[in-house]
């Protein structure tokens, strides 16, 4: 996984490369590039996870650079950062950053943010290529107040790229899981009351600091937040637990924001103005958060968008072992079954993006007898679809050679296991 950072400030990339690599343990790469010119043929060719630009220096933040990045297929392949003095100055930036970083937060935040979408990669939009977080599942959030940034524009992002939220909604979202995440961690878990908050705030430190002195005690240190999703028809469940004692959270429901002063009971009446319904149980320590869509189309990846969406009901068999391979199937939703003699060998869903993939490449029958285990869409691309496609749009073959790249690590790793025991 490459991490390049655009800019000629030597000493802000050296404090980058510090951050990352004290507190990122995970593979990845980090390089410099120091040369304007050289901006648009490093992402063409090098094709990094993730981009770093230096927008205090004028030739780094050139709109055309990314005026060109957003309209580019190809180029979208790579996440885009930034870096900016000041934040309250990006007026003359017209750019979907993932997120923008003062210098103070590259070690205080850059390096969290970017582990917790290095380990959720797959969910990440990439490439016109959308890949979703599946109907349902469970992030287990520790009690970091710079996780919660990620987690909140993961899920956001998701839901806007398939097209089921616009852009003005998504900062909804983005607002209300953090809100809600972030009182789980204080409030909840850290166990901080309104009123040691605002003296602690008023004496001018972070917020930040008092959660990890908190968290000095063993009672509250191993204390996580579970945030649990479920995907249904026309809307999005949105559940946040932590192991705090709860509160009296009908007071604040009840409250008027007009006459709320301070900032107790302000983020969860906000919240409320922002999503179709907020709802906790007792004793306060679990809320679900009800989010309508925008559109209840499913949106498809550039390139595929006219091409016939199959619907499938759960039990139906989308192919079976021996059957010719004459194309491959991109997951638009569900969850599949893979069967070979009798038994599931793996379940698949949105998150593998293709089925078939390796008999269509290889040209060899079917291997295995696959079964939509839910409601489930999937699209058919045939080999001349799939090479007229990639001419189009290249990043599709790039990616899929990533997936299978990624699929033989697994299975190399799998195979070392086995031979140690």
């Amino acid at each position: 996984m490459v991490i390049v950072f655009f800019s000629k400030n030597e000493e802000m990339a050296a404090s980058i490369e510090h951050s990352l690599n004290e507190n990122i343990f995970l593979d990845f790469e980090f390089v410099f590039s120091k040369d304007p010119s050289e901006t648009l043929h490093f992402l063409e060719y090098i094709m990094p996870q993730f981009a770093i630009f230096d927008l205090d220096d004028t030739e780094f933040s050139n709109p055309k650079i990314f005026q060109t990045i957003a309209h580019d297929h190809w180029l979208s392949n790579t996440g885009i950062f930034g870096i900016r003095e000041d934040k309250s100055e990006l007026a003359g930036i017209d750019f979907p950053f993932f997120y923008i970083f003062s210098p103070f937060e590259i070690v205080t935040q850059m390096p969290k943010i970017l582990s917790v979408l290095m380990r959720n990669e797959n969910l990440l939009f990439r490439a016109g290529i959308i890949q979703d977080i599946g109907n349902k599942g469970v992030f287990i959030i520790q009690s970091e107040i710079d996780d919660v940034k990620a987690y909140a524009e993961l899920i956001a992002s998701n839901l806007s790229n398939r097209g089921l939220i616009q852009t003005q909604k998504k900062y909804a979202v983005i607002f209300a899981l953090n809100e809600m995440l972030i009182n789980a961690i204080e409030h909840g878990n850290c166990e901080i009351t309104a009123e040691e908050k605002k003296a602690w705030m008023a004496s001018d430190k972070k917020i930040r600091e008092l959660v990890e002195l908190k968290k000095k005690n063993p009672k509250i240190a191993g204390r996580i937040v579970t945030l649990e999703y479920e995907l249904l028809e026309t809307k999005i469940l949105i559940t946040i637990t932590d192991k705090g004692k709860g509160f009296d959270f009908d007071s604040f429901l009840k409250a008027d924001l007009l006459q709320v002063t301070g900032f107790s009971g302000r983020g969860i009446l906000m919240t409320k103005c922002f999503i179709d319904s907020i709802t906790y149980r007792k004793p306060g320590n679990q809320v679900t958060l009800e989010i309508s869509y925008d559109s209840p189309k499913t949106k498809l990846p550039q390139g595929l968008e006219e091409h016939k969406v199959v619907e499938l009901s759960a039990g139906d068999i989308l192919f079976q072992k021996g059957d010719k391979s004459d194309g491959l199937y991109f997951i638009v939703k569900g969850e599949f079954e893979a069967w070979i003699d009798g038994k599931i060998v793996s379940i698949l869903d949105s998150s593998d993006v293709f089925i078939g993939e390796m008999a269509f490449l290889l040209r060899h029958r079917r291997t295995a007898t696959v079964k939509a285990k839910t409601a489930s869409q999937v699209i058919f691309i045939s080999a001349r679809d799939w090479i007229d496609t990639i001419r189009k749009y290249p990043m599709y073959g790039v990616y899929l050679s990533r997936i299978l790249a990624r699929k033989l690590n697994n299975t190399s790793i799998t195979v070392s296991s086995l031979k140690q025991i």
